[in-house]
C-alpha cells in the first residue's frame, strides 16, 4: 500500500524522500553523487546486503553510512531479533534468515535495530545419515542484522529477494518499521484492507484517484496464479494525503456516489462502504 516508482538512477531522484537500494544494487560514481545530494537535501535511504558497496566490494561506499562491511555472511541459517523501536507486528522472539547476506557492524554513531544471531550449525551438513529440517539459534552474534544512523538504515540480509523467495511476513512488517520512520505522512493509509489488499494514487488534473483492489491470486499448477471471485470488503478507511490541496468533494467511481469526507491534519478521511474487487475513490480537489 506504499506508493512506488522503479528506478534505474539513470534520472533525476530529487523528487523522491525515501530512496531504496535492493540487495545487490550496484554503487556507481554518478549514482553515489546522486545519493549524497538526497542525503543532504533531507532525504532517506534505505539498502540491504550488498547494495551501495564500492567497485571493489570491500566497504560501503557513502560516507558517514551506518554500517561497516566484515564479509559474506558465515551463518546459514542466522535470525534476527528486533529491538522495540523497529519490532512493530513482530514478535519478541528470533525470526529465520534463510538467505544469507552479509556479516557488518554497526557503524560508530549508528543504531542497531535489529540484532543477528546464529544457528547452532549450518544448515549444510548432510552426513547421509541425519537430515536437518531445522536449526535453532543458538546466540547472539554481537554483529546487527538492521542499523540506521542519521537517515541511514541498513539491512545485513537480502531482505527483497529473500521475501519474494520465502514470503516471511516478519521481513515486510521490519522494512514497514523502517518505512514508518522514513516516512511518516505515506501518500495513502487504510484501515480494514487487508493485506492482500491493494491501494493505488493516481492523478488526473484536480482530481487524486485511489484505486482498491481486493483480489486474491490462486497458484494452480506449477507456475499459473488465477484470479476468479472478487472479495467483498465493507467499511474500508481511506486517507490521502492532499500536499495542500482542499477537497471540493469525494465520490466514487463510475457511480458517482459522494462519500461524506473530513480533512484535518494534512489527510483527508473517508469510509468507503463497499469494495466488490475494485473500486475507485475519486477526490476532486482545488489548491489551497
Amino acid at each position: 500500500k506504499q506508493q512506488f516508482d522503479v528506478c534505474d538512477g539513470q534520472g533525476d531522484l530529487s523528487a523522491y524522500r525515501v530512496l531504496i537500494l535492493p540487495d545487490d544494487a550496484p554503487m556507481t560514481p554518478d549514482l553515489q553523487a546522486k545519493l549524497e545530494q538526497h542525503l543532504a537535501r533531507g532525504g532517506w535511504l534505505i539498502a540491504s546486503a550488498r547494495a551501495g558497496l564500492n567497485a571493489e566490494g570491500t566497504a560501503y561506499a557513502l560516507p558517514g553510512y551506518p554500517a561497516v562491511y566484515v564479509g559474506p555472511e558465515p551463518h546459514d541459517p542466522s535470525f534476527f531479533v528486533a529491538q522495540p523501536e523497529a519490532a512493530s507486528g513482530i514478535p519478541a522472539m528470533p525470526v529465520t534468515i534463510y538467505t544469507p547476506g552479509v556479516a557488518m557492524q554497526a557503524a560508530e554513531g549508528a543504531t542497531t535495530l535489529a540484532s543477528l544471531y546464529r544457528p547452532y550449525f549450518n544448515k549444510a551438513t548432510w552426513d547421509w545419515r541425519h537430515e536437518d529440517m531445522y536449526m535453532p539459534p543458538e546466540g547472539d552474534t554481537g554483529r546487527p542484522a538492521l542499523v540506521k544512523r542519521g537517515r541511514m538504515i541498513h539491512f545485513s540480509f537480502p531482505i527483497f529477494g529473500a521475501y519474494y523467495e520465502h514470503a516471511v511476513v516478519q521481513y515486510r512488517d521490519l522494512l514497514a518499521s523502517c518505512l514508518a520512520q522514513a516516512l511518516p505522512d505515506p501518500m495513502v493509509r487504510t484501515r480494514n484492507l487487508p493485506s492482500f489488499g491493494q491501494a493505488t494514487v493516481t492523478q488526473q488534473g484536480a482530481r487524486r484517484m485511489v484505486h482498491l483492489v481486493a483480489y486474491v491470486p490462486e497458484l494452480r499448477g506449477p507456475t499459473h496464479q488465477m484470479i476468479e471471485e472478487p472479495i467483498t470488503l465493507g467499511n474500508v478507511e481511506v486517507q490521502l494525503r492532499m500536499d495542500g490541496r482542499k477537497v471540493e468533494k469525494v465520490y466514487l467511481a463510475p457511480s458517482g456516489e459522494e462519500l461524506p469526507h473530513e480533512q484535518a491534519g494534512g489527510y483527508v478521511r473517508v469510509m468507503v462502504p463497499r469494495v466488490v474487487g475494485y473500486q475507485m475513490v475519486v477526490f476532486e480537489t482545488w489548491p489551497a
